[in-house]
């Protein structure tokens, strides 16, 4: 089993690690140990961090009671598992600037059809970052704006472009106790899924 630290800045005006970052971190850390151009991706946020991050790499699963993220990536034949604990010792001392209404001012909103669309041929925004903006402005628009969201988990079927010019589309497939299911895509084509989950904590 590989450990690494995790380290990060707070995102904006936020005082938590931020899921674009975790998202970012990951891939990062895993091209370097050849799971680039991967076909799988799954990562579970179960808790919102306030500190750095520790991670533990293995070739399978493991259950630890701390874990705050868990994420899996699979490459052909090859996957790696990944079990995320917080270090409270472990202070963040530092951010960057972020404005989420950069990228809410792109976002259309299909009531009918209960779906969001981020459409800016001159975007500069990391996809991840996209997703992450857009769900929360579809639920605190469509959904119900008393209540804090913060996406839980996304699967993905493919890498995805860092910026990607192309819509980016999510649209709402399931609700259930709190729980928003989404499918996501980028023109016509679904590179994956996702869901979002109400909490008192603050959103994603």
């Amino acid at each position: 089993m590989k450990e690494l630290v995790l380290k990060f800045e707070f995102k904006g005006d936020r005082n938590y690690v931020h899921g674009s970052d975790v998202f970012v971190k990951i891939v990062d850390e895993m091209c370097a140990r050849g799971f680039d151009n991967w076909n799988y991706m799954e990562l579970n946020i179960k808790q919102i961090c306030h500190n750095n991050l520790i991670c533990f790499l293995s070739e399978r699963k493991n259950n630890h009671e701390n874990e705050v993220i868990n994420f899996t990536i699979k490459k052909g034949k090859d996957r790696i598992f990944g079990t995320i604990l917080e270090d409270p010792e472990d202070k963040i001392e530092s951010r960057y600037s972020f404005t989420d209404e950069d990228i809410f001012e792109n976002c259309t909103i299909n009531y009918e059809e209960g779906s969001i669309t981020y459409d800016n041929p001159e975007n500069t925004f990391l996809t991840i970052e996209i997703i992450l903006a857009s769900a929360k402005f579809f639920l605190e628009n469509a959904m119900d704006n008393s209540v804090k969201w913060y996406f839980r988990r996304i699967k993905l079927l493919r890498p995805i472009e860092e910026i990607e010019t192309h819509p980016i589309t999510l649209k709402k497939v399931s609700e259930k106790n709190g729980f928003i299911g989404f499918d996501l895509f980028i023109g016509d084509k679904q590179f994956g899924d996702g869901y979002a989950a109400a909490a008192i904590i603050p959103a994603l």
